[in-house]
């Protein structure tokens, strides 16, 4: 059975990735950092099958993410 948040970490971790590209590296650390590894670290603990699944589910639209404004904005430091 896949987890019902797999899903959702995996768009969290590709969320994440768009914001290691736009922000520095120290920035995204201070702000990122930690929510990066526990992410990578869920998911690593999934399967191949259970990940792929959650990719399908992804591409046919019945998987969201949520985010609060805030996660969409680039933070000035």
């Amino acid at each position: 059975m896949l987890p019902s948040n797999l899903p959702q970490l995996l768009l969290f971790s590709d969320h994440l990735e768009r914001l290691q590209l736009r922000l520095s590296p120290q920035l995204f650390h201070t702000l990122w950092g930690q929510s990066c590894v526990n992410v990578t670290e869920a998911i690593k603990a999934r399967t191949d099958a259970e990940i792929a699944q959650a990719r399908r589910q992804i591409a046919e639209g019945k998987a969201a993410l949520p985010l609060p404004l805030s996660a969409h904005v680039e933070f000035d430091a």
